[in-house]
């Protein structure tokens, strides 16, 4: 069997299989399935696992994470983007999901997105119609922008689910197939692979970034000025899951050698409010008692100003010699619990 191209005067490329058989039983009947068409639709076909109890972390082939844990909710977002190059709309388009195990199914929706910004949400499945982990659906529109039937360019295809591990391990979700054929072209995807953590895992976080280096401002010898405010860029910030925590912070001073700053590292959470003095004792500047149900990220900084936050105050009664001061503000975020 012979695959050919034939240019006609037209300057039209004919496609066409030539071949021959005879009446010997030996010989196999020639088939042959073409997945697009050139140059008539094409498109393409992806699929990303969002753990939404995890602040909608994305799993894809290429993530380094991939776990989830039991009892997480998922979905399972399958992307289906027309080319515009296409010649015509993707057409016809029937999905075939074969749906990841170890996930209890609850509903599906479908959103297609047009050429406007504009998106069309409609539901298309329950978990009846999940239960045996596939799931076949006939898209409504076209893909594309060829023809008036359709001004919609792309879809997603999302089912909803929890993650279900009864084990006390973690077990590994293998990739599974899902086919889009159109009558003028066919795309294929697969579920990333995936991680499920146990019962027995304990799902909380407790992170804290802060930056490095904090300067402030500078002063002249036997200056008078009392808060001296920051000159850079400072960020603290606590991520926490089913956590609640309390941030203490403590210093043992800014030194210049063995010269001691006269003045102290000070904390205020808002201009109006009373100042809190850094020592050796950790002092408590902030805490969250909620023990959120999804990575929650609290940005301590985000609303400090030049009258609030972390301030350096000076001693004006007494004079600071010239020179260079530095020290370390230790930080800590417990568990408050």
């Amino acid at each position: 069997m012979f695959l050919e191209a034939r240019y006609f005067s037209t300057d039209v490329v004919h496609w066409g299989l030539t071949g021959s058989n005879n009446t010997d039983s030996n010989v196999y009947s020639k088939l042959a399935v073409f997945e697009s068409i050139p140059a008539l639709a094409t498109g393409t076909a992806e699929t990303t696992i969002y753990d939404v109890s995890d602040d909608n972390k994305a799993i894809t082939d290429s993530s380094t994470d991939n776990t989830v844990y039991n009892g997480d909710s998922l979905n399972f977002d399958y992307n289906l983007a027309w080319d515009d190059t296409s010649r015509q709309n993707w057409q016809s388009i029937a999905a075939d999901l074969n749906l990841p195990s170890d996930v209890d199914y609850k509903s599906a929706t479908i959103t297609y997105h047009g050429t406007n910004g504009d998106s069309t949400v409609e539901t298309i499945a329950k978990s009846s119609d999940l239960s045996n982990n596939e799931f076949k659906y006939k898209l409504a529109h076209d893909l594309g922008t060829k023809n008036s039937n359709s001004d919609y360019t792309s879809a997603d295809i999302v089912v909803n689910g929890t993650a279900d591990n009864q084990t006390n391990s973690a077990i590994t979700v293998d990739a599974e197939p899902a086919s889009f054929d159109g009558s003028n072209a066919i795309e294929t995807t697969s579920t990333p692979k995936f991680v499920i953590d146990g019962q027995n895992v304990v799902n909380k976080i407790l992170d804290l970034e802060v930056s490095l280096k904090l300067n402030f401002q500078s002063i002249n010898y036997g200056s008078t000025k009392k808060i001296l405010g920051r000159t850079n860029d400072f960020d603290v910030s606590v991520t926490s899951l089913k956590n609640p925590w309390v941030l203490r912070a403590s210093t043992t001073g800014l030194y210049n050698g063995s010269q001691p700053f006269y003045g102290n590292l000070i904390y205020k959470d808002s201009a109006t409010s009373d100042q809190i003095v850094f020592s050796s004792t950790p002092q408590t500047i902030d805490e969250d008692l909620t023990s959120h149900t999804t990575k929650t990220v609290d940005d301590i900084s985000d609303d400090w100003t030049s009258n609030s936050g972390l301030l350096l105050e000076n001693d004006t009664s007494k004079e600071n010699k010239a020179g260079q001061y530095t020290g370390t503000l230790n930080w800590t975020a417990i568990n408050s619990l």
